[in-house]
C-alpha cells in the first residue's frame, strides 16, 4: 500500500473500533485501496476486556455461531500479529462459580450434549479459595477461550495507519458525501461503510435501532495471589497486561450517549461477592456498547443510497463477532455472496 494519502479509494471506513479494525484486515488481505475516518472519541474497544468466551448466559449454552466465529477470528488476529509485529490474541482459562446444585446439575446436563466437547473437557471441580475467589462456591473450566487486548490492538493499528497515510483524524461529514459521483470532499472512492459503534445512529443508518449500552468498568490490583485465569461470578475478572485485573460485565440500556451515570458502587459490590481478598481499585472507567434488540450484527447495504453499508451492532461479543461479521459483509459486496438474514440490515428497513 502507498504511504501518500490517495484520491481515489476502493473503500472509506468511517470509524475504527472492532468492526473497523477487522474491515480493514480483509480488505488488506484482499489488496483493496482504503481511508479511515476516526476522531477523538473513544471506541468500546479501549473499554473492553476482548473475550472470545464459548460458553455464556445462565444455561452455559454455546454463544451465537462459536464454532464458526472463532476459526474466522483466530485468523483475524494472528494476521494482526504478524502485520503490526505484537500479540494481540492470547488463549485463556476461563472460571465459572457455580452456586447450587440447580447450577451444577445444569453444568453437568451439557458435557453429554453435541458440539461441546471443544470448550468442556474438564469436569472437575475447582477450590479458588486459595486465590481469594468465590469461597463459598464450587468453580468449573471453561475451554477454548481467548482474550483479544482490544486497546493495545485499537491504539497501534491506527497508528500504523496514520503513519502510512491511511487514516483521517476527523469526523466524517455525511452531508458532504456526493453519491451520485461517489466522490467525499475530493476523494473518489468505490464504497462506504459506516463502523462507528454506539455512536452509529448519526448517520444515513438512523433507522437501525442502535442501542447505547452501558458498561463500569475497574481497573484492580489484587493483593493475594496474581492468578492467570479469568473468573466469573456476576462479573468477569480477567488478567490484564501490566499485572492488574479488568472487572466488569454490567449492563445499562440507554436512549442516548447523554444519559451516561455509571453506578461503580453497584459494580465494586459485585466483584466483592466474587472476590474476598484485599485489593486497591487503580481505575474506573465506562464504555458504551453498540447493542441491537436482538443481540445479533448488523451489516449490509443501505435501503437507497448505493455503495454504502453497515457494519455495526457487534454488542459485548465484539472480539469474536468483529472477523466473522466482516468477512461476511466484504464477500457481499466484493463476490455478492448473500447475507443471513440474521444479520442482514434488511431486517429493520
Amino acid at each position: 500500500m502507498s504511504n501518500t494519502l490517495s484520491n481515489s479509494v476502493d473503500y472509506i471506513i468511517v470509524g475504527l473500533g472492532l468492526a473497523g479494525i477487522n474491515l480493514c484486515c480483509e480488505l488488506e488481505r484482499g489488496g483493496k485501496n482504503y481511508l479511515v475516518f476516526d476522531d477523538e472519541r473513544s471506541p468500546a474497544s479501549f473499554k473492553a476486556a476482548g473475550l472470545i468466551n464459548p460458553i455464556t448466559g445462565r444455561n452455559y449454552a454455546k454463544s451465537w455461531r462459536i464454532d464458526e466465529l472463532i476459526p474466522v477470528a483466530l485468523e483475524n488476529y494472528h494476521f494482526l500479529n504478524e502485520w503490526l509485529e505484537g500479540e494481540y490474541i492470547i488463549p485463556l482459562d476461563i472460571r465459572r462459580a457455580l452456586n447450587n446444585i440447580s447450577e451444577e446439575n445444569k453444568w453437568a446436563s451439557r458435557f453429554g450434549e453435541t458440539g461441546y466437547k471443544p470448550y468442556l473437557t474438564d469436569q472437575s471441580f475447582y477450590d479458588l479459595s486459595d486465590s481469594g475467589f468465590c469461597d463459598n462456591s464450587r468453580s468449573v473450566r471453561i475451554d477454548g477461550a481467548y482474550q483479544v487486548r482490544t486497546k493495545k490492538l485499537t491504539i497501534n493499528f491506527k497508528d500504523h495507519l496514520m503513519r502510512t497515510g491511511r487514516c483521517l483524524n476527523e469526523t466524517f461529514d455525511f452531508s458532504s458525501v456526493d453519491y451520485g459521483h461517489s466522490t467525499y470532499k475530493g476523494i473518489e472512492f468505490d464504497n462506504i461503510v459506516c463502523c462507528e459503534g454506539a455512536l452509529g445512529k448519526h448517520t444515513p443508518f438512523d433507522y437501525v435501532p442502535i442501542i447505547p449500552n452501558l458498561g463500569e468498568v475497574l481497573h484492580v490490583e489484587l493483593a493475594k495471589t496474581q492468578p492467570s485465569f479469568a473468573f466469573k461470578k456476576k462479573v468477569f475478572v480477567v488478567p490484564q497486561e501490566g499485572g492488574y485485573y479488568w472487572v466488569g460485565g454490567t449492563y445499562k440500556n440507554l436512549k442516548s450517549e447523554n444519559e451516561v451515570q455509571p453506578d461503580f458502587d453497584r459494580l465494586i459490590s459485585m466483584f466483592e461477592d466474587a472476590y474476598s481478598g484485599e485489593y486497591r481499585i487503580i481505575k474506573k472507567t465506562y464504555g458504551l456498547r453498540p447493542t441491537i434488540p436482538d443481540r445479533k450484527p448488523v451489516i449490509g447495504p443501505h435501503h437507497t443510497n448505493q455503495h454504502l453499508y453497515i457494519l455495526n451492532g457487534l454488542g459485548t461479543k465484539g472480539a469474536s463477532l468483529g472477523p466473522y461479521s466482516a468477512r461476511a459483509l466484504l464477500a457481499h459486496i466484493e463476490n455478492n455472496a448473500q447475507i443471513d438474514d440474521e444479520m442482514s440490515v434488511s431486517r429493520y428497513e
